[in-house]
């Protein structure tokens, strides 16, 4: 039997699945560290992203402070795609003219603005993923 013939895209597409699924990573959940894959660890990550919140800053003289981070747009729309269905060339094909989100609808506005306006709780600490240790 002749042997499979790999093209570089699909040599690095199984490389990548491969390399996602090693459970090296380890974060916080619940208050407990729990050891995860790397996909689960940057799917984390991105949700933190499109959340946004408060972080933990420390400076090099050791001061702490906290820094606001603002929710990620491009996150939140990554997250829609992958957990709703990237809409088709049909249905997009009226919308990708519009520019601004001021030429959306004011329900598809209003939806975007509590997204990325949502008040976070005073006190919220999260880290991005290379800060959780592993």
């Amino acid at each position: 039997m002749p042997a499979k013939k790999l093209t570089p895209n699909r040599l690095l597409t199984e490389l990548l699945t491969e390399i996602g699924n090693e459970k090296t990573e380890t974060v916080l959940i619940d208050g407990n560290s729990v050891k995860v894959s790397k996909a689960e660890a940057v799917a984390r990550g991105l949700y933190e992203m499109a959340q946004g919140g408060t972080i933990e800053k420390i400076s090099k003289k050791g001061v702490i402070t906290e820094v606001y981070i603002k929710p990620d747009a491009a996150a939140v729309r990554l997250i829609r795609e992958y957990t709703e269905g990237k809409p088709s060339a049909d249905i997009t094909k009226g919308i990708a003219d519009k520019k601004t989100a001021g030429e959306c609808g004011s329900g598809t506005r209003k939806r975007l603005g509590e997204i990325l306006n949502k008040p976070k709780k005073p006190g919220t600490i999260m880290a991005r993923p290379s800060t959780l240790g592993g």
